[in-house]
């Protein structure tokens, strides 16, 4: 009674409304705790233990149609976990193997596996980009430049991958591209000190001394201590 009490004067949020058809339940009130779960229902129709509830409820009034299509549903939506969490096992399984042909010497194999592993998750971003470092390991600089513009274009907001993508371009000799990703990378994350020196150094290779000096001293500025960086302010 004091929880229902409690729950009656506080903000209407789903897992109040959770609470308050559990207290409801509790105390025999089932046709009141029914209405709260159906409302919870309503705004979060996936929510498990709302429809386990329900169920229990609905079997309570007698309500069997109702309490078989809740028990359905949460059965469905248990599967689909299961199911889930099956697959980001496998995942976790390929990404263990793919470190093992690496420390074996055999980053080709290594990309094998992790293509699989990507395709299982596409939506892993992290994953693809240690698919894109794998290319760049196994010597093969289209597939890597593809995978890290591929991840750009779908968050652009990833600031290794375009850091990754410029360090991918000066190896290429296009020097153009380069700093412009290199320059996309110092925007997104201006605290990071091994950005502002990539930039710098491209910057200095390219004749932009000024632009490389003002970044190595932001560098130095960031960590007073990173050797590279002074040493590169230095000369």
């Amino acid at each position: 009674e004091t929880a229902l009490l409690f729950l009656s004067k506080a903000p209407d949020t789903v897992e109040t409304r959770y609470h308050l058809g559990l207290s409801l339940a509790r105390r025999g009130r089932n046709e009141e705790a029914a209405v709260a779960l159906r409302d919870l229902l309503k705004r979060e129709p996936d929510h498990r233990g709302a429809l386990q509830s329900l169920a229990r409820v609905a079997g309570a009034l007698g309500l069997d149609e109702e309490r078989r299509a809740a028990l359905e549903k949460f059965a469905a939506l248990y599967k689909e976990e299961e199911k889930t969490q099956a697959l980001a096992i496998r995942v976790k399984d390929l990404r263990a193997a793919a470190d093992r042909k690496v420390q074996a010497g055999d980053p080709a194999g290594a990309v094998s596996l992790l293509s699989d592993a990507s395709r299982l998750a596409p939506g892993d971003l992290e994953l693809l980009l240690d698919l894109g470092r794998l290319h760049v390991m196994a010597g093969d600089r289209t597939a890597a430049e593809g995978v890290f513009r591929q991840i750009v274009q779908r968050d652009p907001l990833r600031a290794e991958a375009w850091y990754r993508l410029g360090r991918l371009l000066t190896d290429a000799g296009r020097m153009p591209e380069a700093i412009a990703s290199l320059e996309k990378a110092t925007q997104i994350a201006p605290l990071s000190t091994t950005y502002h020196v990539s930039l710098a150094q491209l910057y200095l290779r390219t004749q932009r001394a000024e632009d490389g000096v003002r970044e190595l001293r932001l560098a130095r500025h960031l960590n007073p201590q990173d050797p590279e960086g002074a040493f590169n302010l230095g000369l």
